[in-house]
């Protein structure tokens, strides 16, 4: 709905350019399977395609995440794909986001091939940074959603 104030998620997914589609996509759906609130943020504004030539429309851009944030404890989960790590990873902005939702006591969480990344950048891994590492995306997942239940409030 044009004009209308996006409900302050409990999780945000925030993708680039060549995000790992597959993950990214099934994550969203379940997630919203679970009734969380789910806000899909991508690095830039406008349409999002994946590795794969997949395209969505993210919820907002890193430029509008403000009024996303709230005081309420919220995971961040950076998307996977190598390309769309280096994306996330290289702008300052995601490291501010990062670091609001850490502030507030929430959590971050990594895909594939994007911990790795987020060290090398030198982003401070801290006890509420979730990896995927080698598990299979379902399996981390439901990691997740058992983490956000037992962790993140909601409602």
């Amino acid at each position: 709905m044009e004009g209308s104030k996006l409900a302050a998620p409990d999780v945000l997914i925030l993708i680039a350019s060549h995000f790992d589609e597959k993950a990214v996509v099934y994550c969203l759906s379940e997630l919203r399977q679970q009734g969380l609130a789910v806000a899909l943020v991508s690095v830039t504004s406008g349409m999002v395609q994946s590795v794969r030539g997949l395209t969505l429309r993210p919820d907002k851009s890193l430029a509008e995440t403000d009024e996303l944030i709230t005081a309420k404890r919220q995971l961040l989960l950076l998307a996977g794909g190598a390309a769309c790590a280096a994306a996330v990873l290289s702008d300052p902005r995601s490291h501010q986001l990062i670091q609001r939702i850490l502030q507030t006591d929430g959590y971050v969480a990594a895909m594939s091939q994007t911990y790795a990344l987020a060290l090398e950048t030198g982003l401070d891994v801290s006890d509420r940074f979730l990896r995927q590492g080698g598990m299979e995306t379902a399996v981390f997942v439901r990691q997740l959603i058992n983490h956000i239940s037992t962790h993140v409030t909601t409602g």
